[in-house]
């Protein structure tokens, strides 16, 4: 480090010729990193420094090495905090500016520039936030309105004096009587510190408003000048337009922000945009332009994008769709259940559709789109047949859908093309000849759909009191785990992602999920569809309890005996799950490598669904891929912990039973589960600010309903004799659809943002490390450690819901 330092202090760019000195200057800049990573920060901060006169172009020199110093001298001063955050946000602006003014705003460094500036002064208004919400600021705000309300008490008195003519004055017009004196003196004194802390507060204010322009302004540079950031700053945008919508020059700038942007950065939100809708003509959000706005992006997006945001749209306009598929008025009763319609934003996606529709480039397209939505209600609205046969595809819907040649196949991933031009989509075909059915007790509809180029689709089409869009918004949220996996070397490398399914809702009542081919349920393959098949009764060891005798055992176990009685039945109960690697995988080589994804599918599920507090993961919940061995999550409508408040709670953070770690070889969850827990959890928690961004976008979401009811927690957990009647395919809703709000306890605004808020905070914690209201956060290491003990812990896991099965 010494011969380091030396080096640096011998070395001058500016006397040596001009190839030797840009090759010095940049030597230096990657030494000034290199002691930056070790550790050496004011060392780093030094030499960049002493770096800005050198690369300081002159008139015919690129502005772009001396912007990029800057920056980067900028943010590591802001990290280190050497010097005041207003000259920090100078030298960041200077840099952006100079990129600005030179015509290089677009490109690599611009994007990081503007980032840096942006991210910088959203972090001081964010502090800010933070200091207008403590008690300490409460407090000296209230004693600022107690002191202005004993100043009005003294001025009130001198009033009343003067009308009573007690007040004498001299000839100079200075009050001489002694009690007016006193009452003039008592006012100035107590006016002086309520002057200071107004000065204060408006200084502050007129701050927040100064980072909140400046940092949505470098937001809106930085989506143009490159995508490297695109996920944590179009998040980022939403969430403050989301909190500050009754702002007008909030409003204006992102305005701007969404007619100048390449519409394919802002997809990724147009569910929770869309729920954001509303045809009033009065109000706040009307006034300050927020409606407007919103309406004019969703009308750009369905315009530019239609195969990814007119299902959201029509989703919203069929809001008074019932069980049966037809329009329901609020207080009808539909299946038995109550119907509660929002007209309002019913007639906000009428309104917003018909728009779209007057456009010539789309009109046929939002016909063939609304022809495609209503066959699939009609379909989904079909009863079934008594003994759950199958039957034939109706013949008035195959008619209803022969000329669809603009609307690809609703389950099939169709790419975002930046471009908007979408051409040569394989599109919709034909439907199959038969409609089956899986269990369940709406019995959901399985169908076959082909494309134009003789792709078969196998889609599942339900209705009843299951509202998808909280396994839509669930496939959001994994895909945006996906993404941040994506970004790291760590976990790219290792392949960690979590599979993820299409679910297309067209109503509160009826949607669409994609069929995931080539899959088992943990629970079909461990027991059979029967529960006394499958490879517990293909491999059972001489002793060994079937699973409905271990079922009976924990169902009837009294409270003081669930410990011994789990012990028993897990000890006469031999895992088999390692059977499916050599069943399905003859090779060795084929084995290993299926096996060695499955323990990484696992891991990264683990972790990802522990985050979000995902909770019912019984066996039916878990499939296993055929092919990949990867295991898909299904059912995904308990989310945020609502399990620790079913009937029965959840004690456990993700299912790794005996049999899941079975399948993981013999190392069980040392080696690679631990590893790839750690990388995962890791990445996560790096990536906490825009994780928690997206989340909180989510969970403010006025549509989705994840807060857990009575209704929905005693339908999660049916005391059936043998649990798993209920099809994996087939989950409970946690708010019953069509309940109005009023006759569910705990559905009302200010309880419905209080729990938000909870979740939001246990968020926060997992990502800090800080579990079971302990004060001292963990690395990953620890909490990974604490997650595999506490999933494992059998005095957890004897006491969960007994259809839960926790000893298979």
């Amino acid at each position: 480090m010494a011969a380091a330092h030396q080096l640096t202090t011998t070395h001058h760019p500016s006397s040596a010729p001009p190839d030797a000195a840009e090759s010095s200057f940049a030597w230096r800049v990657e030494e000034a990193k290199l002691l930056w990573a070790q550790g050496q920060e004011r060392v780093a901060v030094s030499i960049s420094q002493s770096l800005l006169p050198a690369a300081r172009p002159n008139k015919q020199g690129s502005l772009l090495p001396y912007a990029r110093l800057l920056s980067l001298t900028a943010k590591w001063l802001a990290q280190t905090r050497f010097e005041s955050s207003s000259a920090i946000l100078g030298s960041m602006g200077e840099a952006a500016d100079a990129l600005v003014t030179s015509g290089m705003q677009t490109g690599r460094v611009a994007c990081r520039v503007m980032y840096r500036l942006a991210h910088h002064a959203d972090t001081l208004y964010a502090a800010i936030q933070a200091q207008k919400q403590s008690p300490d600021w409460n407090t000296a705000q209230a004693v600022i309105k107690q002191k202005r309300q004993q100043v009005s008490l003294l001025q009130q008195q001198l009033q009343l004096r003067t009308q009573r003519g007690e007040v004498k004055k001299n000839a100079a017009g200075e009050v001489t009587d002694r009690e007016s004196r006193v009452l003039l003196y008592q006012i100035s004194t107590m006016m002086r510190p309520i002057q200071f802390d107004e000065e204060e507060t408006t200084t502050l204010q007129d701050s927040e408003a100064r980072y909140l322009l400046l940092a949505l302004t470098n937001y809106h540079r930085c989506l143009l000048a490159g995508g490297r950031y695109d996920l944590q700053v179009v998040f980022r945008l939403f969430q403050l337009w989301f909190t500050l919508g009754t702002h007008k020059s909030v409003n204006a700038q992102l305005a701007t922000s969404f007619r100048e942007v390449p519409s394919y950065k802002l997809l990724s939100l147009v569910y929770q945009i869309a729920s954001r809708m509303s045809a009033a003509k009065s109000g706040p959000y009307y006034e300050s332009g927020f409606q407007a706005t919103l309406q004019s992006l969703l009308e750009r997006l369905a315009v530019e994008h239609p195969h990814h945001s007119l299902y959201q749209l029509f989703a919203l306009k069929n809001g008074n769709r019932g069980k049966d598929g037809k329009a329901a008025q609020a207080g009808d009763v539909v299946g038995g259940m109550a119907v509660t319609v929002d007209h309002d934003k019913v007639a906000a996606a009428h309104d917003l559709i018909a728009v779209v529709a007057a456009n010539p480039a789309r009109k046929a397209i939002v016909e063939q789109v609304n022809q495609m939505i209503e066959a699939y209600i009609h379909l989904a609205a079909l009863p079934a047949s008594s003994d759950g046969a199958a039957m034939m595809f109706p013949s008035s819907l195959r008619r209803r859908t022969r000329d669809l040649s603009l609307v690809p196949v609703v389950s099939a991933p169709v790419d975002v093309d930046p471009s908007c031009r979408y051409d040569n989509l394989p599109h919709f075909s034909h439907f199959g000849d038969s409609i089956s059915f899986v269990g369940g007790i709406n019995k959901p509809k399985l169908i076959q759909c082909f494309d134009s180029v003789g792709h078969c689709h196998r889609q599942l089409v339900k209705s009843g009191n299951d509202d998808m869009r909280q396994d839509a918004v669930m496939q959001q949220f994994f895909a945006l785990i996906n993404n941040v996996l994506q970004e790291s070397p760590d976990t790219q490398k290792r392949k960690l992602k979590i599979v993820t399914y299409k679910v297309v809702p067209f109503s509160p009542a009826s949607g669409l999920l994609e069929w995931v081919e080539d899959t088992v349920p943990v629970h079909d393959y461990l027991t059979g569809k029967d529960k006394h098949s499958g490879a517990h009764k293909r491999y059972k060891k001489r002793g060994d309890m079937a699973f409905a005798q271990c079922f009976q055992a924990m169902h009837k176990a009294k409270r003081n005996q669930l410990r011994h009685t789990f012990d028993h039945v897990t000890a006469h109960f031999s895992p088999v799950l390692h059977h499916f690697f050599l069943e399905t995988f003859r090779h060795p080589a084929h084995w290993f490598e299926r096996r060695l994804q499955y323990t990484r599918s696992v891991a990264v599920n683990s972790m990802a669904g522990y985050i979000i507090g995902l909770g019912d993961r019984h066996s039916h919940n878990i499939l296993l891929d055929r092919k990949t061995a990867e295991v898909v999550h299904i059912d995904l409508g308990v989310a945020f912990e609502q399990g620790r408040f079913l009937n029965t709670p959840e004690l456990v953070p993700f299912r790794l039973t005996s049999n899941i770690v079975d399948g993981m070889g013999a190392t069980g969850v040392e080696g690679v589960m631990r590893s790839c827990c750690e990388k995962t959890l890791g990445v996560l928690r790096e990536n906490k600010e825009s994780l928690i961004t997206v989340i909180e976008v989510f969970i403010h979401d006025p549509l989705y309903k994840w807060a857990m009811t009575p209704l929905g927690a005693q339908q999660r957990q049916k005391d059936d004799s043998m649990v798993g009647d209920s099809s994996p395919a087939e989950p409970q809703s946690a708010v019953a659809v069509g309940m109005p709000s009023e006759a569910v306890p705990g559905t009302d605004t200010t309880l419905a943002n209080a729990d938000a808020e909870r979740a939001l905070l246990r968020l926060k914690q997992k990502l800090a490390g800080m579990e079971g209201g302990q004060g001292e956060a963990r690395g990953v290491k620890g909490q990974v450690q604490q997650l595999l003990q506490d999933a494992q812990n059998p005095d957890k896991l004897c006491k969960m819901y007994v259809g839960w099965s926790a000893w298979l």
